[in-house]
């Protein structure tokens, strides 16, 4: 009689890849130090265990996003990366200036010219 494993118990997927991805997910094992099947359980419980992003109403009750919203919400959160990037940005301008001896003068916003035909 032969020897059962653990794993001969679990449940079993037949699952067809794209060209090109079965050696990307060898290539990603490898590196990681485990099997093929090993990498793949770990990616897909990555992505099962990611933040889900939870809207709620005026209430405080759930609600289920539409795309648009989660748009919204990455766009919005996008806008304030980019708005801290640009704070340091402009401190670490104004510590160099510091540091060499230069005296920043801030440009006043001018509209800019039109032509007159």
């Amino acid at each position: 009689m032969a020897t059962k494993f653990p794993s001969d118990q679990q449940d079993k997927f037949m699952l067809r890849l794209p060209d090109g991805m079965r050696e990307q997910i060898a290539g990603a094992a490898k590196a990681n130090n485990r099997s093929m099947n090993a990498e793949i359980v770990a990616r897909l419980q990555d992505g099962l265990n990611a933040r889900k992003l939870v809207v709620t109403d005026d209430q405080g009750r759930e609600i289920d996003p539409s795309k648009e919203d989660v748009a919204m919400f990455a766009f919005l959160g996008a806008m304030d990366d980019l708005k801290r990037a640009v704070s340091a940005f402009e401190d670490a301008k104004h510590a160099i200036a510091k540091a060499v001896g230069v005296a920043f003068v801030e440009s006043a916003h001018k509209k800019p010219r039109t032509r007159r035909g």
